[in-house]
């Protein structure tokens, strides 16, 4: 968050409309991923998360975390999962409480985001409560979120 300056104002949608939101990645090298983690405004239980090959659009992995405490970002480790810089990913999560992440004065982050050995290519959401693919991206200047994972390079 800080690389892209989204962490500069935030807004905390509690009850809003059910989104499935998240963001476009690329690894720059083989790796692994170990866990997902969330960090949402309000407590919630069985919480979707879902990992998709961007590309073809189909789910690879989807993930329940069970309890997530308003605020505070919930870990949940998973049978590893390999990814590789061939392929293009969207993680994302199913909710109606999210944290509306923008830059001061709505100015636009500029894409790809660098994070260590991760690229963060674009942000996207689609409505609804059913296990969608994401296929609207949204404005550079706003980030809904927070949902991610932990990496571990394999190569």
């Amino acid at each position: 968050l800080e690389k892209s300056g989204f962490d500069q104002e935030v807004t905390n949608f509690i009850n809003d409309a059910y989104v499935e939101q998240g963001l476009k990645f690329k690894p720059k090298v083989k790796g692994k991923i170990n866990a997902v983690t969330l960090k949402i405004p309000d407590n919630e239980s069985n919480v979707r998360v879902t990992i998709w090959n961007a590309d073809t659009k189909a789910v690879i992995r989807t993930i329940t975390v069970q309890s997530v405490i308003a605020h505070t970002e919930a870990r949940h480790d998973i049978d590893p999962l390999d990814i590789v810089p061939t392929e293009t990913y969207i993680i994302s999560f199913n909710g109606n409480d999210t944290y509306s992440r923008h830059r001061t004065g709505f100015s636009e982050a500029s894409y790809p985001i660098d994070a260590g050995n991760i690229s963060v290519l674009s942000a996207h959401y689609i409505g609804g409560q059913t296990q969608a693919f994401p296929t609207i991206t949204m404005l550079n200047n706003v980030y809904w979120g927070d949902v991610s994972f932990v990496f571990q390079q394999t190569e």
